[in-house]
This record gives C-alpha cells, structure tokens and sequence, in this order.
C-alpha cells in the first residue's frame, strides 16, 4: 500500500501487506479498511498501524469488499463457484451481522449513491 506525498508526485510512505489481502479497499474516516484472512482489518492513517475489526468473515471465494461511506457498514461478496448467484453480506461497524443476500454471479464492486445538499 502506497502513501502519496501532498503534492502527488512521489511516495510518502510504503506499507507492505501480505498476499492474502483481497484487492478491494476502501477508506472511512480515518482509516483504511480491508479483507484479509477472513478477517476485516484497518490501517490507522495517523499513524501506520494496522488492527482487526474482530469481525471475521468465512466466504467460499472472496471477491469484493467496500465500506459504505456514510454509514460505515461492510460490504463483502463472495463469488461461490462463478457459475451460480453470488452472495452479498453486511456487516455493521461493531461487526454485527445485519444481512445476507444473492447478487448476480460473482459480486465485484460495491457502488453507493449518496444524495448531497447543494
């Protein structure tokens, strides 16, 4: 994981993070959250440290992972088999489990439409 310097010319900090990560991640206040070894875990951006959720999440095929920006609840999607409906689970941020549902095949992104004064 790449920190840029202010001006977004040069690298600032470098995180390295194991293999394991799922490729999605996403901020939410001030950290950077992801999916890794069936776990969900953040990088604190004050000051680089990385800890647990304590939410762990088992998926046959992990596939995607979002934060919602206004809510701060998980979203995770888990691709099964590829060739059957998906699976879309919730998490709260207190690591509740507050729903599960079938997407398409093999849930990829997470889009959210925030409705903003103007």
């Amino acid at each position: 994981m790449l920190q840029l310097n202010a001006s977004l010319t040069g690298i600032a900090n470098q995180i390295e993070l194991d293999d394991s990560v799922l490729g999605d991640i996403d901020s939410y206040e001030d950290a950077i959250y992801f999916y890794s070894d069936s776990e969900i875990s953040f990088l604190n951006i004050s000051d680089n440290s990385i800890s647990s959720t304590g939410i762990e999440v088992e998926m046959q095929t992990p596939y995607a992972f979002a934060v919602d920006p206004v809510s701060g609840d998980f979203y995770l999607g888990d691709a099964l088999d590829f060739s059957s409906e998906g699976l879309v689970i919730r998490y709260d941020a207190e690591g509740e489990l507050l729903d599960t549902f079938e997407s398409g095949i093999a849930p990829t992104q997470f889009s959210f439409n925030i409705e903003r004064d103007r």
